[in-house]
């Protein structure tokens, strides 16, 4: 998920809190979850490629460790 598909879902919360009459609050809640589930999502993104990069015996050492292997 990229900046762009983050500011989309933030656009459409807009309209739907304008439409829907939202309370401010509750539509800053969900547009903190949003962000915060973006900014997780980039985090979990960015493992899977430092895993993925790393060669088969390291990758296997890792897990080992994460998993109490």
């Amino acid at each position: 998920m990229n900046a762009a598909h983050l500011k989309e879902k933030l656009q459409v919360l807009s309209e739907f809190s304008r439409r829907m009459s939202l309370r401010s609050d509750v539509e800053n809640r969900i547009k903190r979850f949003l962000e915060n589930n973006h900014h997780e999502q980039l985090h979990q993104l960015g493992q899977n490629r430092l895993l993925d990069a790393l060669p088969a015996n390291l990758r296997t050492q890792v897990v080992s460790h994460t998993h109490g292997e």
